[in-house]
């Protein structure tokens, strides 16, 4: 029995920010939802049509920064910055890589409003929130059900896309949750290994 295969997507750096954030930024009572740009794979997820830039101070003692890291939604109740470990290095710091949510400890940061012509409106300083995000499967209770595997259990994902490039992947985690549908989740520097543009095809190797 051929094993059952998802899709596997890639994220560029992105960020989520709680709602004092959001309103630190951009005014009180700032509404992320009426920024609704398009939505995501993962069931109330979206790209919002707002972007932001990151700051941070890098290991030879100089600021470095990142522009247009899109804003997704809705807002949560943690501040997470999600950059590939080749984005770390641009912004002159290590990133830990963690899974969803895990962000204290992690980089410092500070996350900067701008206008149309690129200059700063707000600056906000973060005591941690960047980080590398592990990659991982989402899926619900069923579909983990289905694939054999349960919440936090580490596997290997054979993934296949339209390159000549071929990879397996190792330490996954899977994330099973309700409202979670079945895809894997790369960062760009995962995404270009393999030779995934947009999406791929992959399954769990037993």
């Amino acid at each position: 029995m051929e094993a059952k295969r998802f899709k596997v997507e890639v994220s560029a750096h992105h960020c989520h920010l709680n709602q004092r954030t959001l309103d630190e930024l951009f005014g009180a009572g700032f509404d992320l939802d009426a920024h609704f740009l398009r939505p995501l794979s993962q069931h109330g997820q979206y790209v919002s049509d707002v972007r932001v830039a990151i700051e941070t101070l890098g290991k030879d003692g100089k600021a470095h920064r990142m522009d247009c890291l899109s804003i997704l939604g809705p807002a949560r109740k943690y501040n997470q910055f999600e950059c590939s470990l080749t984005d770390g290095r641009t912004l002159g710091v290590d990133l830990p890589i963690r899974v969803s949510g895990d962000v204290e400890g992690s980089v410092p940061l500070a996350v900067l409003s701008l206008d149309e012509k690129g200059n700063v409106m707000k600056k906000v300083s973060l005591p941690y929130g960047l980080v590398a995000q592990k990659r991982h499967i989402h899926c619900n209770p069923e579909q983990a059900q289905q694939l054999g595997v349960a919440n936090g259990q580490i596997v290997k994902v054979d993934v296949t896309s339209d390159s000549p490039r071929h990879l397996v992947f190792d330490d996954v985690v899977v994330r099973v949750h309700p409202s979670f549908d079945l895809a894997m989740h790369l960062d760009t520097d995962e995404g270009n290994a393999a030779g995934i543009r947009k999406s791929g095809t992959g399954f769990i190797v037993l």
